[in-house]
């Protein structure tokens, strides 16, 4: 997989997150920051979620498994 791949999917993740699937952020790699995430969020979707939201929401689906 490309870096651009990578950075791609990530993206998509986020924006399904916005649109209408919660458990979206908690698939996103590690690798991503949780900067990066709500930066991106808010850049492209105007939201204005904080970095300790981003966090419960990545971790919600390791707590399910």
């Amino acid at each position: 997989m490309s870096k651009h791949d990578h950075t791609t999917n990530w993206r998509v993740l986020a924006d399904r997150f916005i649109w209408s699937d919660t458990g979206a952020l908690s698939l996103i790699s590690e690798k991503i920051s949780d900067k990066d995430i709500q930066e991106y969020l808010f850049t492209i979707h105007g939201d204005t979620i904080s970095i300790e939201e981003i966090k419960k929401w990545r971790l919600k689906r390791t707590e399910e498994d």
